[in-house]
């Protein structure tokens, strides 16, 4: 069936409008005029939308109406001051203003047909015949279990999979914090505060590939900001890298960060192994002030 739409109007006139036509493909039996066959659809509306306006050709009628009435009565009224026959310049002023009233009339007359275009109800016509055809069924193209063949052996668990076992350019995690496990537990849990960062630091795992943290850690327990050195502090090449990275902070922030560790990490090597009198390197939020 097509998809048609009514439009009730306040006047007993109503307009359908046709969204969208049907393919027309049921065939209804031909009539005694003629052999060929029609589309067996009969367009109903499926929808009817009340609207609180006259249709363009009523709403044209009683605006032409209203302006009738106006005019009769300015007629009326000048015959009536005619009849009394007043001054030449009375009569005058009367010809002006009836002129000008026919003037407005006409002008509104052309203003009110450009805005309510007047245009035939015309019927919703029937869509042309096409003949039906049977598409086929995609089942037939259907993938199964049993189409796809798979190696013996191919698949294996998540949980007897090794380090070895991964594929490509793979290197294993040396994080301690963020190692390749589906273990969701702390390493050296369990133990002291900082006692698997002192085993961890002590086996050399700072020396590979720059995977040191550049922090210290007190004997107490609790995080060290280091303002025991604060006075003993020099300036140096990485101090000026870090002014430079300050001035483009706000362009990347992640990226700020990301330098100001590579910076700290070259300078942890460069000064690793000068004892307890050594140069301290101090986190972004303690030297500068500032995040």
């Amino acid at each position: 069936m097509c998809n048609v739409i009514s439009y009730q109007f306040t006047c007993p006139h109503r307009l359908r409008r046709r969204r969208s036509p049907c393919s027309g493909a049921k065939a209804r039996l031909p009539s005694t005029t003629t052999s060929a066959p029609r589309a067996a659809c009969i367009a109903e509306s499926f929808l009817t939308v009340y609207l609180s306006v006259p249709c363009n050709t009523c709403h044209y009628a009683i605006w032409h109406a209203t302006w009738q009435a106006k005019s009769a009565q300015a007629n009326a009224y000048l015959a009536a001051v005619r009849h009394e026959r007043g001054s030449r310049d009375v009569e005058k002023l009367l010809d002006e203003l009836q002129r000008d009233l026919d003037a407005r009339q006409m002008a509104e007359e052309w203003d009110a047909r450009e805005s309510l275009t007047i245009l035939p109800a015309r019927p919703v016509a029937r869509v042309p015949y096409r003949p039906f055809v049977r598409a086929p069924s995609v089942l037939g193209r259907e993938v199964r279990r049993e189409d796809v063949w798979e190696r013996k052996g191919a698949g294996k668990e998540w949980s007897e999979m090794g380090a070895e076992d991964y594929e490509g350019d793979y290197v294993a995690s040396t994080d301690p914090l963020h190692p390749v496990s589906t273990t969701y537990g702390v390493p050296g849990e369990g133990e002291g505060d900082d006692e698997w960062v002192v085993r961890y630091l002590a086996d050399g795992g700072a020396d590979e590939g720059g995977q040191g943290v550049g922090f210290e850690w007190s004997d107490t327990g609790d995080w060290d900001w280091g303002t025991e050195y604060c006075g003993r502090v020099r300036r140096t090449h990485y101090d000026k890298q870090r002014r430079l990275l300050m001035c483009r902070k706000h362009l990347d922030e992640a990226r700020f960060y990301r330098d100001w560790l590579s910076i700290s990490r070259c300078e942890m090597r460069e000064y690793e192994g000068m004892g307890e009198g050594g140069r301290t390197i101090l986190e972004p939020l303690k030297e500068w002030g500032r995040r």
